[in-house]
């Protein structure tokens, strides 16, 4: 984007002072007060500074003007394209990641299997609160340990 920027700052025309907009000679005011300057749009005022009504424009300068402005908007797209293939690359590498340590943490576990159920109803909270059930996730197809009442981790 920067070297949009100085593209832009490269191709701009050289501006007229602010002075000379705002103090153009346009015979009398109303107010008859000669020290106050009339207000006048942008349009009427760059006419009177370049002295053209803008109908005398070089062709050959606006289709250069074109083309580089053209120009300028393909690099941006690139860039920005260019953005989003980083940032899907990191996302992808992250989901990779997260996988990965799901599977080693699973690997790393030992587990000890209910054989009598009964003993769930003798059970206080905080023993009811570590019970996991194994599931395999059907999106990815790996083995999940979740909550045996609600289903999620």
């Amino acid at each position: 984007l920067n070297e949009a920027r100085k593209a832009m700052e490269e191709m701009s025309v050289d501006k007229p002072e602010k002075g000379a907009y705002t103090k153009v000679a346009m015979g009398k005011n109303n107010s008859n007060r000669p020290w106050k300057s009339r207000n006048q749009s942008q349009k009427s005022l760059k006419q009177r500074v370049s002295g053209t009504s803008g109908l005398g424009t070089d062709w050959k300068k606006k289709s250069q003007e074109r083309m580089k402005l053209k120009i300028i908007k393909e690099r941006e797209k690139e860039m920005k394209e260019q953005k989003k293939a980083e940032i899907m690359a990191m996302k992808e590498a992250r989901l990779e990641k997260e996988k990965r340590k799901a599977e080693n943490e699973f690997k790393n576990t030992t587990f000890q299997k209910l054989s009598n159920p009964n003993k769930i109803k003798t059970m206080s909270k905080k023993q009811l609160r570590n019970i996991k059930k194994l599931q395999i996730n059907p999106k990815t197809g790996v083995k999940e340990l979740v909550s045996p009442w609600t289903g999620k981790k």
